[in-house]
């Protein structure tokens, strides 16, 4: 999974994009259980939402939660829960960030004294509805990338310890109208290479 279509700009090398290989049969086999419920024409709330989706173990070192929006409203969930506990860093990229929740958690753990930094492509910052100049604001900073490729990642890094990674932008649609998906990982190995690779950015 991750933010990455299927296409020549996508995976060719032109735009930026996460992608994750997860070998585990649980997850697996909600993603399988997801794809049959839009194989046969079960979207968006029509959809059933998925049990047993949360803390599954992938190994000693990680583990992984899975949400399918509609159904799973994560970013006013667990995702909430994620990053309100942040005590040192929340690094994001992002595509699209409009979701006003989702910018008033980076905005209070700002407040309490969280490294915040947050990447966003050009052709968000251009969305009226874009929260990073109310971000900006609040003294965080944001790069825009205004390169030919898009800065396409949907991915955060929490605290040397969680990595948020899918489809979904954050905004207020992918989370209740589009059929998206977002995991949730608990690892300190994923999360301290990801946040390397955030902070590689611009260097």
């Amino acid at each position: 999974t991750g933010s990455a279509n299927i296409s020549n700009t996508c995976i060719g090398g032109y735009n930026t994009n996460v992608s994750l290989l997860i070998d585990s049969p649980k997850v697996a086999d909600l993603y399988t259980q997801e794809f049959k419920q839009m194989y046969n024409l079960k979207f968006h709330t029509i959809k059933k939402a998925l049990d047993g989706n949360t803390n599954i173990k992938i190994d000693n070192n990680t583990i992984m939660s899975v949400y399918f929006a509609p159904k799973h409203q994560v970013f006013r969930g667990d995702l909430h829960q994620v990053l309100s506990s942040a005590k040192k860093y929340i690094y994001v990229e992002m595509f699209y960030l409009t979701n006003k929740f989702l910018v008033n958690d980076l905005i209070d753990a700002k407040k309490r004294g969280v490294d915040v930094k947050v990447i966003v492509d050009a052709t968000s910052a251009a969305n009226k509805y874009s929260g990073h100049h109310t971000l900006r604001a609040a003294g965080i900073p944001v790069k825009t990338e205004n390169w030919g490729g898009k800065m396409h990642s949907k991915a955060a890094t929490i605290d040397d310890r969680y990595y948020v990674i899918g489809s979904m932008n954050w905004t207020g649609k992918a989370e209740l109208h589009n059929d998206e998906n977002l995991l949730i990982i608990n690892s300190q190995q994923v999360a301290n290479a990801t946040k390397n690779t955030f902070l590689s950015y611009g260097k």
